[in-house]
């Protein structure tokens, strides 16, 4: 089953701007977690990136990075011990922890210091275990929770609709999963000091193999920048998307955003990505979700007039899923860039690869790194190309302790707000030093 072929985001697509949800919500781009504004004579191009999609290991300061408070329960279901979220860096100090969406007059809460504490990684919430209404313990505090069986689909998630459409790993459970808002208004926003940490996983600048594009870029000259791939190249889910609190903008918002701030250059975005694609849809067309012609017909049609500088092309999640085969899925990648080049053989471009799918889905979980992985070879036989792993990037903050639900809107394989920031500095890696 392919999770995107019945998940209602699809529809969203924006056939002509990208917008898809994301730049008519107010959306925020970290004006309000002290974004470096720039102005200073000795500031570095990358200075002037949005704090919120600086490299994570960049910099002594995690900004907003989303947390799922997780309660331990025995097998009678009594809650034994205190919600609890693991951190990606070691904290030196919690400099905010934050709650979205509380409600339509109050869409927003900073949470306390005494809601919380911290240790060894950690942060829990500060209350006490007690007697519920039916009879079995539960937490009480302040901050927002779930218990271990809700995470595991054992529980029904709170706010999220009980279905059996996404089968476990583990026999006869079935994970919880929603397009909309319900888990993501469970996750908390934490800022936080931590020591200096560096890491080899983030891209590197590709100002030799996109060199067309950074020299427009230089010089201030309006770039085309296409966006074409499957539902998380849609948008899909960040909180702009949603349009709910803190209305983060779509991954490829950001980076036509923050571009335009490094560089100071107009960037006009166009994104013809649809939910639920394998690469074999983006060759050929299809109607999961929407009806629309494959990439060649579009260039022959609606795309005639249209020449990209800088394409983004990224697909595999469902690829992966649905079985195309990575042979198959490099051949159709391969077709894309040849009818990209066809139109514009100046166009550069970069080859995305794809988050990783929840390990505890069954069905979607394959080899997506594999796919992800092969998109090397493809570009091997080329130039103006570069590849973009951002599976590599899900994997190193994954094996941090975070878990899979905390980033994650939809629990299987679509980015909350803090992967899609992710995404977003993958991507503004290999385009910005």
């Amino acid at each position: 089953m392919c999770l995107c072929c019945f998940a209602a985001c699809g529809d969203k697509g924006g056939d002509n701007t990208g917008n898809n949800g994301g730049d008519n919500t107010g959306g925020n781009t970290g004006d309000n977690t002290g974004g470096n504004t720039g102005g200073e004579e000795d500031e570095s191009v990358a200075d002037k990136l949005d704090n919120l999609v600086k490299s994570f290991w960049s910099g002594d300061t995690m900004y907003e990075e989303t947390v799922l408070m997780v309660a331990e329960t025995d097998a009678s279901g009594n809650v034994v011990s205190a919600p609890k979220a693991k951190l990606m860096f070691d904290a030196t100090e919690i400099v905010s922890v934050k709650q979205y969406n509380i409600s339509a007059k109050v869409p927003e809460k900073t949470h306390a210091s005494t809601a919380y504490s911290y240790k060894d990684g950690y942060l829990t919430a500060a209350g006490e275990i007690t007697d519920g209404e039916d009879g079995k313990k539960v937490f009480t505090g302040d901050l927002p929770y779930v218990n271990d069986k809700a995470v595991s689909g054992e529980e029904a998630f709170p706010g999220v609709p009980a279905n059996n459409m996404i089968p476990s790993t583990d026999a006869g459970l079935y994970l919880p999963f929603t397009e909309g808002a319900g888990i993501i208004k469970k996750q908390l926003y934490v800022t936080y000091k931590h020591p200096a940490a560096t890491t080899g996983v983030m891209p590197a600048y590709e100002g030799a193999a996109l060199a067309k594009t950074i020299k427009k870029l230089k010089k201030q000259e309006p770039l085309e920048l296409f966006i074409y791939g499957d539902s998380i190249s849609t948008g899909a889910n960040s909180s702009g998307y949603l349009q709910m609190e803190p209305g983060l903008k779509p991954w490829f918002n950001l980076v036509k955003d923050n571009l335009e701030a490094c560089y100071g250059g107009k960037i006009t975005l166009k994104n013809l990505s649809v939910g639920g694609w394998t690469s074999n849809n983006g060759v050929e067309g299809g109607t999961v979700n929407k009806v629309q012609a494959g990439l060649a017909a579009q260039f022959k049609n609606k795309l005639k007039d249209y020449y990209p500088d800088l394409a983004v092309i990224g697909y595999g999640m469902n690829d992966a899923t649905l079985n195309v085969g990575i042979e198959k899925f490099k051949q159709n990648i391969k077709s894309m860039i040849d009818t990209i080049r066809k139109q514009n053989p100046d166009c550069d471009i970069i080859l995305l690869g794809t988050m990783l799918a929840n390990p505890k889905a069954k069905d979607q979980c394959k080899n997506q790194a594999e796919y992800s992985d092969s998109l090397a070879d493809v570009a091997k036989g080329y130039k103006g190309i570069a590849v973009v792993n951002v599976g590599k990037v899900h994997k190193a903050i994954l094996d941090t302790g975070k878990i899979y639900t905390e980033m994650s809107a939809n629990n299987v394989n679509h980015p909350n707000d803090f992967t899609t920031r992710m995404y977003a500095s993958a991507i503004l890696s290999a385009l910005v030093k």
